[in-house]
Formats: structure tokens, C-alpha cells, sequence
């Protein structure tokens, strides 16, 4: 079996927005974004959203401000510009945090923030928004909302090699999902994700592919097959399918993973180039030496310069955020 630990990459999953309902033209905008968004075209829904925003007046409920903020902080998350999906949640979360019917969506924000976070590496930051998310859906009874953040929080643990953690909250999470008949595909694929990821680092090879499988094949029902959660899903596959020493295999996922996320968030972004990192790695394990080196500078290189700029433009998350107590 190839090491293939040293090079694990999973994503934070299942970004949701609260179920839209008012009736004004924000709403509609809204809804139309969310749309757009839930079939890969988060650009355009950036594009509604981001003059709406910009024009929105006091007929405007709080709560709606909120969702709208915090849609388009998950639109630009799945493009790939964390620095400006960290100051949209930041903005729903000042505003939702003010009005007490719109604590579903400030739970929402908090949970996407926290993805935000733990994408830029700072995973302290991600855990504390995540578990004040976990409590705030506890206290409203949303079994889903629980469940995603239990599976996040197991996803901080992997990143952070505390697989004792992961299956504790991995646990959680697919306990409350089983009692709960509304999880949709994202979470179902969120949820197997994370279990193919742990069954991997327990050498199951064999579950961890059916698991990354279903994972794929519930994001691709979700979204169609150009959304940048169904190139995660591939990437994570191919590791699974080189630690079983299947070349041909793990190389064509994460050449189908570089597709879709070139198409879907750009070669700029650092989506696009964790991938390429795991393409590296899986190069070198099966005998390209020059191409992965090749792959390998490139990508330090690009990621240094994403790092930088996420530096000199950082918001107040890391250092000033504080969480709900």
C-alpha cells in the first residue's frame, strides 16, 4: 500500500444556505442566486448578488440580509476566493446575530465561516465557529444542521491527524442523520466522504472506495457533474484507489478532479492547485519523477502567492473573531 496519508486531502463539505420564503424582490434575487449556485454556476450567482447587495435598502429584513450575505460568501467559498467569502459571512454574522428570528441562518454562517477557515489553515478558528453552530442548532432542534457540524468538526480532526476524534464525531453525525428524514444529497455525500476518508486511514481500502463512490455519484445527483464538490470527490477517490496500487485507476480521477475544478473555480485558485499537489504526489508514487518535481514547484510556488495575498488582505476572523458562547 502506498503512503498514501502523508498527502490526504479532504474538504470541508456540505456549505448550506436556510430555505428562502420572503416574497420581495431580494428574495427573489435570492432564490434565483441559490439556484444558479446549487447548479455550479456560483460566478453568475455572485454577479445577482453582489449589486443587490451593494443597493439593498432599509425594506429589507435582517434576517433576509443575512441569508443573502451568507449565499454569497458560500458562492464565492466554492469559487475559491476565501478572503472575500470570509468578509461576507463575517457580514451575516453581525447582522444575524442582532436578530433572534434568524438564528437557523446565523448557525449557517458560523458553519461557513468555520469552512473558510479551516481552508485558509487555521483549524483552532474553524473548530470554535463550527461547535457554536453545533449548539445553536441543538437549541432549535435541527437534527441536519447537527449533523453537518458534527461531520465537520470530524473533518478539522482528520486535517489535524486526530483520527480518535474524527470517527467520534463521524459517529455522531451518521447517528443524528439516521434520525433525521431530511438530509439531502450534499449531507449524504458529506457524510460518506468523511467515512471513506477514515475507513482509508484504517487501510479498508475496498469500503473507503464504495463509500468516495457514493460520495461522488450523490454530488454529481445534486449538482450535475461541473460542480466543484464532485472534483473534490474524484481527488479523494484516486488516493483510495492508489493505496490499493491501482495506477491507471487513481490517475484518471485525478485527472477528472483537475477537469472539473479548471472548468468549474479556475486554475488560479487553491482548490485547483491542492489537487494538483495530490496529482504530484500520486505521480511520484507510481514512477514519474520529472513530471511530479515538475507539478510539485509549480504548486508551492502558486500556493505561496494565494498564502500571501490571503495574508496582506486577511480579515479580522483569525486574530478578533470571537464565538458565541
Amino acid at each position: 500500500m502506498k503512503n498514501i496519508l502523508r498527502f490526504l486531502f479532504i474538504p470541508i463539505l456540505a456549505i448550506q444556505i436556510s430555505p428562502l420564503h420572503a416574497q420581495d424582490s431580494l428574495s427573489a434575487l435570492l432564490k434565483r442566486a441559490s439556484s444558479l449556485r446549487e447548479g455550479g454556476e456560483s460566478r453568475k450567482s455572485i454577479a445577482l448578488l453582489q449589486p443587490a447587495l451593494q443597493n439593498s435598502g432599509e425594506e429589507a429584513s435582517s434576517v433576509e440580509l443575512g441569508k443573502a450575505w451568507n449565499l454569497l460568501g458560500a458562492s464565492y467559498q466554492d469559487a475559491g476566493l476565501f478572503r472575500d467569502a470570509a468578509r461576507c459571512h463575517e457580514r451575516a454574522i453581525q447582522i444575524l446575530r442582532e436578530d433572534s428570528n434568524g438564528k437557523a441562518e446565523l448557525a449557517s454562517a458560523l458553519d461557513n465561516l468555520g469552512s473558510v477557515e479551516n481552508w485558509i489553515g487555521t483549524p483552532q478558528v474553524s473548530r470554535a465557529l463550527r461547535m457554536s453552530a453545533y449548539r445553536i442548532y441543538g437549541e432549535l432542534g435541527d437534527q441536519v444542521g447537527q449533523a453537518r457540524t458534527a461531520n465537520n468538526l470530524a473533518v478539522i480532526a482528520i486535517h489535524g491527524g486526530d483520527f480518535r476524534t474524527a470517527k467520534r464525531y463521524a459517529k455522531t453525525a451518521q447517528e443524528i442523520a439516521k434520525g433525521s428524514p431530511a438530509i439531502d444529497g450534499d449531507d449524504l455525500a458529506a457524510l460518506e466522504s468523511v467515512a471513506g476518508t477514515i475507513a482509508l486511514h484504517d487501510g479498508q481500502t475496498e469500503r473507503a472506495i464504495e463509500h468516495l463512490s457514493r460520495a461522488i455519484n450523490s454530488w454529481t445527483q445534486k449538482h450535475g457533474r461541473q460542480h466543484f464538490l464532485v472534483g473534490l470527490g474524484y481527488s479523494l477517490r484516486a488516493q483510495a484507489f492508489a493505496a490499493r496500487d491501482e495506477g491507471t485507476q487513481a490517475l484518471s480521477d485525478i485527472e477528472e478532479a483537475l477537469r472539473i475544478e479548471a472548468d468549474v473555480v479556475g486554475r488560479g485558485s487553491a482548490i485547483y492547485w491542492q489537487t494538483q499537489t495530490v496529482h504530484a504526489s500520486l505521480l511520484r508514487d507510481f514512477g514519474d519523477l520529472n513530471e511530479a518535481s515538475h507539478i510539485e514547484k509549480e504548486s508551492d510556488a502558486v500556493m505561496a502567492r494565494i498564502k500571501q495575498d490571503q495574508c496582506n488582505q486577511c480579515t479580522t476572523t483569525a486574530t478578533g473573531f470571537h464565538p458565541l458562547p
